[in-house]
């Protein structure tokens, strides 16, 4: 089954809100009654109010969510099953809010019918195909190809550019497709066709994508009208056309610029994915392909390839990556019941250098060397009584990033890697009113993040870290006091900073 049949959702916003969304408190309904077992509703609308029979509808509420608001709430999907000239016998298929569903209850009704009034149906056509035996599959994968294709001595001619892709042009909104085959009926040469396949009835998928297209325009108009933000004046004001004749970029048509460059984004993210997948299936991903469909579609995959070597490189010249970050300890070390002696501001300050010094190996260029320095504040149980640190120290990082190289640009970059540190950090306990210096060090810790690179040289980076940091005395002005000789704590960091490539 083929179509091109487009919905056009901000024009089906832009028409419902203009015909009857914008009026519907003026189409509430009565319950005239109901089953008990909920499931059938006799309601005050019938022919003479533009019901249909076999119409969809659906049922709202009106909730008061503040003094001068609104919004409106699906209470049921109701389909007309019997149907008079003032009223009408529905059956509920979907209930959202059952105790709402009560005799004599007053409910906003929207119909089918009414809100699609006016539309054109589908027009519609059938086409057959007649395959051959063992050719069945790529017959009809080139049938259902979209676009027309010219024949051309390909050693004679050679594809300076493409201006634009295959096109497909159509008589009808719905083109059927039908799927018969050849068989020899009779055991001798004469080929009778028998069907294969056959796509649903016109009547059939017709009704179908029309209650599509009215459940699409009921939740457009709950999402634009039920927004907080959202104001009937300034929807008006931005639907008007500027003194030059020019539209907003706001409009629900947006621009013509906006709307094309969403294609090229969407084409784009497609050509991707499906390159992504083809790496993934291996050497075996073309054999479903014809000779013509090959072609073009590795000529596509070339410029995907092409695009995202760019991306990998366009860094490639720099040897390394400065960084200056602000991280914060979620975790507090601190015994609770000594609170004279406590550190609230559990952060460091941080630079750090990450050198690409294996990027000319293919084994390696994923891998970076990465030394860094800080000045951190934090407190800990030191055994008798809380201590705080003040703490500068050294470490050098190696890390490994799994999917990207590093110096990919306008991507979002991960990567893990292991730690070792040392330094020192001056101790203090304000209950014993002493001091002391400490040697400092981690082997191993681990961190981990995410970084994302721009293409004029600056970066932001996302981290998140763990390490056990043990302390060891060097020198205290009270041998006898409260101050350990030994002591560690945890930490689990998570600090953002910004970079630049050299």
């Amino acid at each position: 089954m083929r179509t091109n049949f487009l919905m056009i959702f901000p024009f089906l916003l832009l028409t419902l809100c203009n015909s009857s969304c914008f009026a519907i408190d003026d189409d509430i309904v009565r319950v005239k009654h109901i089953s008990s077992s909920g499931k059938t509703l006799y309601i005050n609308r019938g022919k003479f109010d533009d019901v249909a029979q076999g119409d969809f509808g659906v049922l709202l509420i009106k909730k008061k969510i503040d003094d001068d608001k609104f919004v409106y709430v699906p209470v049921a999907k109701i389909k007309n099953v019997k149907i008079f000239d003032r009223e009408s016998v529905w059956i509920t298929y979907k209930v959202f809010i059952e105790n709402s569903l009560k005799k004599n209850k007053k409910l906003i009704f929207l119909s089918e019918s009414r809100m699609l009034k006016g539309r054109a149906p589908l027009k519609m056509k059938r086409t057959t195909v007649v395959t051959n035996p063992g050719k069945r599959k790529s017959e009809i994968e080139d049938f259902m190809l979209e676009g027309d294709s010219l024949a051309k001595k390909k050693s004679d001619y050679k594809v300076v550019s493409i201006n634009h892709g295959k096109e497909k042009h159509f008589e009808s909104d719905i083109d059927l497709i039908d799927v018969d085959k050849w068989d020899r009926k009779l055991g001798d040469e004469k080929l009778f066709a028998s069907g294969f396949y056959r796509s649903p009835y016109a009547k059939e998928f017709s009704q179908r994508k029309r209650v599509q297209t009215f459940e699409k325009m009921v939740v457009a108009y709950l999402n634009k009208y039920n927004d907080p933000n959202f104001e009937y004046e300034t929807f008006y004001k931005e639907q008007k056309r500027s003194s030059g004749g020019y539209l907003s970029a706001n409009t629900v048509f947006g621009t013509y610029k906006d709307r094309y460059d969403e294609k090229l984004v969407s084409e784009e993210n497609k050509k991707k994915k499906l390159y992504e997948n083809l790496k993934k299936k291996g050497d075996a991903w073309s054999e479903n392909y014809t000779d013509d469909q090959l072609s073009e579609l590795l000529n596509s995959m070339s410029v995907i390839r092409e695009k995202e070597r760019r991306s990998n490189l366009i860094a490639y010249r720099f040897d390394y990556q400065a960084f200056v970050s602000f991280g914060v300890n979620l975790l507090n070390n601190e015994n609770i019941e000594d609170a004279e002696t406590t550190e609230q501001s559990r952060y460091d300050v941080e630079l750090a250098f990450e050198g690409y010094f294996f990027k000319d190996l293919k084994s390696l260029k994923k891998v970076t060397l990465e030394f860094s320095g800080r000045r951190a504040v934090d407190g800990y149980f030191g055994g008798d009584l809380n201590v705080r640190s003040t703490e500068y120290s050294l470490a050098a990082h190696l890390n490994w990033y799994p999917f990207r190289r590093p110096s990919t640009i306008d991507a979002n970059i991960i990567y893990i890697g292991l730690l070792t540190r040392y330094g020192f950090a001056r101790l203090s306990n304000v209950t014993a009113d002493e001091i002391g210096n400490y040697q400092v060090f981690t082997l191993p810790g681990i961190r981990g993040g995410v970084k994302y690179n721009l293409d004029n040289s600056y970066g932001i980076r996302l981290a998140l870290g763990y390490e056990n940091i043990r302390s060891e005395r060097i020198v205290r002005n009270d041998d006898d006091g409260t101050l350990p000789n030994r002591a560690s704590y945890k930490e689990a960091k998570v600090s953002i900073g910004i970079s630049k490539f050299y």
